[in-house]
């Protein structure tokens, strides 16, 4: 039961006021309060006042590492890097003993078995989108605040109460935004939103180095700031997060949890809500406070468990969303009025503190949420029909371990099989294959990793609608209904067994197996290292180091050296890539399937791919496809902005890469890479880039299209396009609704392929899901030959939402097209293969269209 609203002059240290322009710290605070003079402000520290400018990462981590120093309230930690190197800060706020002490209460609150043993512990983190600034910008008046009050309620608060900041998520993205605003502000305060102030050159801020969205990245924690918060969230496990955004919008509000009703995960506990409602009630009082407009239950979901606001949902703890209408910049109109950015600061400071006092009213309760929530868990998974999940690694035991690291990030225990188990049609094999079982605090992070869902209240979705991890790493998985029987041992990380290596001697020929999660990248340094590594394009067998005869399937990659230089270089490659099974052939006649010298052994040409970035086009998808060809395949990248197309000799490059977005700009475009793709180019293109080549490149543009078309994108639709079945009129409410059937926001759906096909290789299984969100399908190919993947005509939806009227329009069309054009090729996808990185299953088909494409033969039909 939660605890009547105490009235806020109980609970608040009091008013929050807005700034005008530059704002010293005693304007975003009532004159009645009083702060430490020997507690270094901002200003006194940055040389301005928050809100005169744009506060940069450096700075930010600066005046941290100061209050650090000088207060015995505050330590700070960094708990990694980002990509550019930038710090990743945590700062801890608590009372003088705490913090002097805070390894005793960190151990104190993980060990603690009720509510009365535990201390609170809350984390406040900013601006995961460096665009969404003013998060960032409030944090140092946060921690002013806490460090330098006079007040005896904010002393007591402290003496039992761990408060973390996390003051920038995301300081690459911080650090550009800054960066363009500060040098686009005048001295003359301008509030005309056609300022080059407010439109940011491509990619913007918005997202880091390589252009991902790390509020996204909190499940699959790709990049190294996810890494290191990940880490330190399950180190702390604090019982509230607040994550402090900013939304578009063209009026002046704020927007806090509980988010649309019909919108929440279905694991969610009711009592995680009714704590949402409890605390919403604290914002609102500061915000009516403050005259600030605000909103809640609508637009905002809590569905994925794999951002900052809903992750804790799924772990035993609450997660709030906050999100202020943003400035961006310094100053602009919203809805007829003048707002300034030291507005925005003054609301997430205002919430900031709602939270904190919030938290510290509801204390008894939030203490108690977590071990109600394990014991409830734990009730729920005995009542549950599955028990476990269990999968294996599909011959390719670094693939699994990409898995294995994962659920080991987010303190999930994972237990190694022993003893063969076949689970329906899957003969899981001992020591290749592991088991999870449900219950616990996380039992709802846990199944929402493996669960296979196609039910929803809502056709709406703000993200994503399934986040399976095996189907997104192409494992073998099934459910588990009962755990006896089942022989298994708990392990630590990733426990993979040793890869195979050649022996001492040096064999006639090394061969690699396709199906490998890194082997594109041997195969990239082995192209450098001017090996002359050959495809085998069809299956053979040859005589092993090791004894006896190794099947090898097509795709399999054959290194052939001349030299003891060349095979010193062979094996500094695999010195550097450890977990490939690499075997050493000792002939090369092979006892079947072609031999070593056959013309069946193609030689694969160097590659050098350029990505096409620039206005209208995607960042997310293009840093996708930017992250998979850079650090998966290990592949020098060339980005090429899409306006000095027509000035770069396209010659010197083997393929240029589209990701999804507009390209109706491109006016000569089409012409420039017909040319190239006619002497020889490769154009690879995905969603509305394949339906861009498709129209202006590949078919006759006068085609009929309608029946190979869900759609001709956003910007052509039509009210009638709604719903081809809809009666003349409509409710006017309903247009959200019927609108989001139109397009699959993220499900996982089957299709169907041909493992012969170039473009297959190294897959071992004919179905193959994949993952979709998006309203575009691809037309078929000309040549029967060349769709080697489409979607599946029977069962085509694995998990997730989509329309079943969408699927009936996707099911049989292609997933992946191959077009001839001259000596070149185009490569089309109607998918996202690299999606979020964390789609490695998939992401094998793009290092296939880069390595591969320029082996294809040219095949006409009889």
């Amino acid at each position: 039961m939660l605890k009547r609203i105490l009235p806020l002059s109980l609970c608040f240290a009091g008013m929050i006021y807005g700034a005008a322009e530059a704002a010293p710290v005693e304007d975003y605070f009532p004159n009645t309060e009083v702060f430490e003079a020997s507690v270094t402000t901002p200003e006194d520290h940055l040389g301005y006042g928050l809100g005169e400018q744009h506060i940069s990462p450096a700075a930010l981590s600066g005046y941290m590492r100061q209050l650090s120093r000088e207060n015995s309230r505050v330590d700070m930690k960094t708990i990694g890097y980002s990509h550019e190197r930038n710090s990743i800060d945590h700062v801890y706020i608590s009372s003088p003993e705490n913090i002097e002490n805070l390894e005793v209460r960190l151990e104190q609150h993980r060990s603690a078995t009720s509510a009365e043993e535990d201390i609170l512990v809350l984390y406040l983190a900013y601006s995961v989108h460096g665009n969404e600034a003013s998060g960032s910008n409030a944090a140092p008046l946060v921690a002013y605040y806490l460090a330098a009050s006079k007040d005896p309620k904010v002393k007591t608060l402290l003496e039992k109460t761990i408060i973390i900041l996390e003051p920038v998520q995301n300081p690459d993205g911080l650090g550009r935004f800054a960066s363009w605003v500060n040098q686009h502000q005048g001295n003359t305060q301008n509030f005309d939103n056609n300022n080059r102030e407010h439109h940011e050159q491509w990619p913007s801020g918005r997202t880091n180095h390589y252009w991902f969205d790390l509020n996204r990245d909190w499940i699959f924690a790709v990049h190294p700031e996810s890494k290191a918060r990940i880490k330190a969230y399950q180190t702390w496990k604090p019982h509230v997060l607040g994550d402090y955004h900013e939304m578009g919008g063209d009026i002046p509000s704020y927007f806090f949890q509980p988010g649309h009703p019909d919108r929440t995960h279905p694991l969610t506990s009711q009592a995680n809500q009714d704590l949402t409602f409890g605390l919403a009630e604290f914002h609102a009082k500061a915000l009516d406070e403050r005259g600030q407009a605000y909103f809640t239950e609508e637009r905002f979901d809590d569905l994925y468990y794999g951002k900052a606001s809903a992750y804790p949902d799924s772990t035993g703890a609450i997660g709030l969303l906050f999100e202020q209408s943003s400035v961006r910049g310094h100053a602009r109109e919203l809805g007829g009025e003048e707002v300034t950015f030291n507005d925005s600061i003054a609301n997430q400071l205002t919430t900031s503190l709602s939270l904190i006092w919030g938290s510290d009213h509801y204390r008894d309760d939030i203490l108690s949420y977590r071990f109600e929530t394990i014991k409830e868990q734990n009730e729920l998974a005995g009542t549950q029909d599955v028990k476990g999940y269990i999968f294996s690694d599909n011959g390719d035991p670094a693939r699994a371990g990409e898995l294995l690291k994962i659920l080991s990030l987010h303190n999930i225990p994972v237990e190694k099989l022993k003893a063969d188990k076949q689970v329906g049609d899957v003969n899981f094999r001992k020591d290749q294959a592991w088991i999870v079982r449900t219950g616990g605090a996380q039992n709802a992070l846990i199944h929402s990793l493996f669960e296979i869902r196609t039910e929803f209240k809502d056709s709406v979705f703000y993200d994503v609608s399934s986040w399976n991890l095996p189907l997104a790493f192409n494992l073998p998985f099934e459910t588990l209904t009962s755990l006896n029987g089942i022989d298994s041992s708990p392990i630590q990380g990733a426990v993979l067994p040793k890869a195979v290596t050649p022996g001492n001697d040096n064999p006639v020929a090394y061969a690699i197996s396709w199906n490998q999660f890194r082997a594109p990248r041997l195969l990239q340094s082995f192209l450098a290292a001017e090996l002359h590594p050959r495809l085998a394009a069809l299956p053979f067998s040859a005589k092993v180091q090791s004894g006896g005869i190794k099947n090898f399937a097509a795709g399999s990659i054959i290194v052939q050296p001349k030299s003891e230089a060349e095979h010193k270089k062979v094996r500094e490659s695999l010195a550097s890539h450890p977990d490939i099974n690499v075997y050493g052939l000792t002939t090369g006649l092979t006892p079947t399937g072609p031999d070593l010298g056959s013309r069946g052994m193609e030689a694969i040409a160097p590659i050098k791919p350029a990505l096409i970035v620039g206005d209208g086009i995607r960042p997310t998808e293009a840093g996708e496809i930017r992250y998979a060809v850079d650090m998966r395949f290990g592949v020098p990248l060339t980005i090429l902005d899409n306006t000095a197309l027509g000035s770069v000799n396209l010659s010197n490059y083997t393929h240029v890469l589209l990701a999804d977005g507009s390209y109706n700009s491109w006016k000569d475009a089409p012409e420039i890479l017909s040319d190239w793709v006619e002497d020889g180019g490769i154009l690879v293109a995905q969603k509305r880039a394949a339906e861009w080549a498709e129209t202006k490149m590949i078919f006759d543009q006068d085609d009929e299209k309608s029946d190979n078309k869900l759609s001709q994108g956003e910007n052509n639709e039509s009210e009638s396009d709604i719903d081809e079945e809809a009666p003349s009129s409509r409710a006017y409410q309903d247009y959200e609704n019927d609108r989001s059937k139109k397009t699959i926001s993220g499900a996982v759906l089957r299709a169907k392929a041909d493992l012969t096909h170039p473009l297959l290789f190294g897959f071992t299984d004919t179905d193959i899901p994949v993952f979709y969100n998006s309203d575009h399908i691809l037309r078929e190919a000309p040549i029967s030959y060349d769709m080697p993947l489409s979607y599946s005509g029977e069962e085509l939806l694995i998990t997730g939402y989509a329309d079943d009227k969408q699927l009936e329009k996707i099911a049989d069309t292609p997933t992946l097209a191959l077009h001839r054009k001259g000596k070149g090729k185009i490569v089309l996808f109607s998918n996202n293969s690299n999606f979020r990185a964390v789609w490695i299953g998939t992401e094998r088909l793009y290092a296939n269209a880069l390595f591969f494409t320029q082996s294809i033969d040219s095949r006409k039909e009889d």
